[in-house]
């Protein structure tokens, strides 16, 4: 696995770098301090999983998460970050981010989260899925007067089925494998239900789902 280093602080980014370096299956393939010309960066390292921390020095963590889902989809942003605020965790989730960590994670449970992130997951760790379940407690439920059928009714069969199992947390190819279909496929019809449903990807799916009592709440 690919993975590109975003953050400002040089003793921690470097301290992430020999950490994962010391996984054989993990390459480092950059590591920037700043956000500008980040984007160009990240196609020219090939990079999967882009670790990006909130609080750049010149352009906002989640502008950059922004740009990074428009102009490289198949990239996967995990925010690291010591930033748990309510505002900046919704912010970044809007904003396409695959999962949102803080820096006091363990280390070997961080690269837990690597991986899951880039095989297709949402990563909501520790305070910040409780964080996030509060959100959707505190807020009036999507469904509230309305049934199942209006909120997905521009879904077709198929897109219904790969929603209840992405809101599920699985993997793009646990789908797959469960409804006898390429991965590929699962990845546009999962496009489909985003732009049907306004959302951005699949973190923003759970909680669309959470909210809306079509899935169990959030945890880590």
């Amino acid at each position: 696995m690919r993975v590109l280093i975003i953050d400002d602080h040089p003793v921690f980014r470097e301290g992430v770098r020999a950490l994962l370096e010391t996984q054989d299956d993990i390459e480092v393939v950059g590591v920037l301090g700043q956000g500008i010309n980040a984007v160009e960066e990240i196609r020219n390292s090939d990079a999967e999983v882009v670790l990006l921390d909130v609080g750049l020095p010149d352009v906002p963590g989640q502008e950059l998460c922004r740009q990074l889902h428009e102009a490289l989809p198949h990239v996967r942003v995990l925010m690291l970050t010591a930033n748990d605020t309510d505002e900046t965790i919704r912010a970044s989730l809007a904003a396409g981010a695959d999962g949102y960590v803080l820096k006091t994670e363990d280390p070997m449970r961080l690269i837990n989260h690597i991986w899951a992130v880039a095989s297709g997951e949402t990563v909501l760790a520790g305070p910040v899925a409780q964080k996030v379940v509060r959100q959707l407690l505190d807020s009036p439920p999507v469904a509230e007067h309305r049934s199942v059928d209006d909120l997905l009714v521009a879904l077709t069969d198929r897109e219904r089925q790969v929603f209840f199992l992405a809101a599920e947390g699985r993997r793009n190819s646990d789908i797959a494998q469960h409804l006898i279909l390429s991965e590929e496929t699962i990845k546009t019809h999962l496009r489909n239900i985003y732009s049907k449903l306004g959302i951005g990807n699949k973190a923003e799916l759970r909680l669309f789902a959470a909210q809306a009592k079509l899935a169990p709440p959030l945890s880590s």
